[in-house]
């Protein structure tokens, strides 16, 4: 059976149903319009991610960038990293793959967990020969881990000139270990600066964080980023990156470490408590920023990390989501959600009390949302139904598109520079150029030089299948 995913017309609210549903009619939970649901879509759609027809809402201002035959083109494309981009599902008979992959891995680690709990239960030791057992000589237990306390914070360490006009400085916060028993307690921060005397609370900022995350894992900065922090440092932002607790580990032979990683996330309020150990750094360490010039920006699910946090932190003056997921239950199958619950206590608040869309009412800054009608990775209907849910709560939205276009370029080409003057605005700042300045690109960016922290494995290290890395939202070129 397969399922069928779509929106309501009036409201956005995202809905999924049985095939044997198809073509009848419902009504809206949200807003009690009646409701067509759509004939069983083919495989290559199973999760309804192509772009779902819904009521035009008041027409978005569109960018018109050169257009060529086939959508939306770049006039010039910049230099991309040598790795390609992950993706998330990438259409066809791939997304069919990565579900029943996802969804077996996680079943099978649910099986594995009551298996090795019953053995421990009843003193059975785990070994090697031990099917019970999730590591190769160890049963796995999940940590207990501590509430939520503030971490140390380190002096600002000497920076150096990434490229003309800013410096960079990389901070540590706690332990290299992904899954931390405190939660905030790992990881580091990027700060950028512009150069020169700074008087005191005389520079805005932005905070963002690592992008491509699955939205139940955290997610480690890596040099693919860089391209989304500093255009807003060259336009005069302070810029403050920071990681989130529970980065999907790579190349485990086990499936402890993926529960492991996915609780540490929760643990951390799915990278609210890491936001806000950057934000204390910011206001304690970095006396030439504002305090009350405090503005996050984030794409793909870095835009996801960057509404939540919007809803949680009345500090913030603003917000820029580039193609976000608003929906974080439409970013995994009901099969998968089911297992992962059985998996790890708790799981439920991802798709609840950690879902943007379900505390929209909450939002009270200005929101910048951008998306390509060519996105074939975020349905436009997911984000025009945001932009309708604010504006019907008295939000202040600016809502803008590009027509065809990608889930990544267009980004980079088109949205981000808009959504860098919008904010520009909101902070006071005079519009200054974000694209690199002539003299090169910046200094010292070679491959994995500041890349993620080491996570601790146990057993020996094999390369996971390479469609596991499909279910990853696609973040940045090549994120790792």
């Amino acid at each position: 059976m397969m399922a069928i995913t779509f929106s309501c017309q009036g409201c956005g609210k995202s809905y999924t149903a049985g095939d044997e549903f198809a073509a009848k009619k419902m009504r809206c939970k949200a807003c009690q319009q009646v409701v067509s649901i759509p004939a069983a879509v083919a495989e290559e759609d199973i999760y309804g991610l192509d772009e779902v027809e819904v009521a035009a809402p008041p027409p978005p201002r569109v960018v018109d960038p050169p257009i060529r035959a086939g959508g939306w083109k770049p006039a010039t494309t910049p230099a991309r990293a040598e790795k390609p981009r992950k993706k998330f599902f990438s259409g066809g008979l791939g997304a069919g793959f990565v579900v029943v992959l996802l969804c077996g891995r996680v079943l099978m680690a649910v099986s594995r967990f009551n298996r090795n709990k019953a053995n421990n239960d009843n003193g059975v030791a785990a070994a090697p020969g031990n099917p019970g057992a999730f590591g190769p000589s160890v049963g796995y237990r999940a940590r207990p881990r501590l509430a939520p306390t503030p971490v140390a914070l380190p002096p600002l360490p000497e920076g150096r000139q990434i490229e003309p006009g800013v410096t960079f400085h990389e901070v540590r916060l706690g332990t290299d270990t992904a899954t931390p028993t405190v939660p905030g307690h790992r990881g580091k921060l990027w700060v950028y600066l512009p150069e020169g005397a700074m008087a005191p609370a005389s520079v805005p900022c932005v905070f963002t964080c690592g992008a491509g995350s699955k939205l139940i894992f955290g997610m480690d900065l890596g040099d693919g980023d860089r391209p989304e922090h500093l255009p807003h440092a060259r336009a005069g932002f302070a810029v403050v990156a920071y990681e989130l607790d529970g980065a999907e580990p790579e190349g485990v032979t086990a499936d402890g470490p993926i529960a492991e990683a996915s609780m540490s996330f929760l643990a951390a309020e799915a990278g609210l408590v890491n936001a806000r150990n950057a934000i204390a750094f910011t206001l304690e360490k970095l006396p030439q920023v504002d305090p009350n010039r405090l503005c996050i920006a984030g794409h793909s699910s870095a835009g996801t990390m960057a509404l939540l946090l919007a809803e949680n932190e009345p500090r913030l003056r603003g917000v820029a989501a580039y193609a976000p997921r608003v929906d974080t239950e439409a970013n995994a199958p009901p099969p998968a959600r089911q297992a992962l619950k059985q998996l790890v206590p708790g799981a439920s608040a991802f798709w609840d009390k950690y879902n943007p869309s379900r505390q929209e009412a909450r939002l009270n800054c200005p929101v910048f949302l951008f998306y390509a009608q060519g996105d074939a990775i975020i349905p436009s209907a997911e984000i025009t139904g945001c932009a309708d849910r604010l504006r019907g709560l008295g939000k202040v939205v600016t809502l803008e598109t590009v027509p065809g276009g990608d889930h990544y370029q267009s980004m980079i080409e088109v949205g981000q520079p808009r959504g860098i003057a919008w904010l520009a605005g909101l902070a006071g700042l005079e519009a200054k150029p974000t694209e690199p300045p002539p003299t090169g690109p910046p200094a010292g960016l070679g491959p994995r030089e500041f890349g993620p922290l080491t996570v601790p494995r146990r057993g020996p290290v094999i390369p996971r299948p390479p469609i596991w890395g499909l279910g990853r939202m696609p973040g940045r070129p090549g994120g790792a």
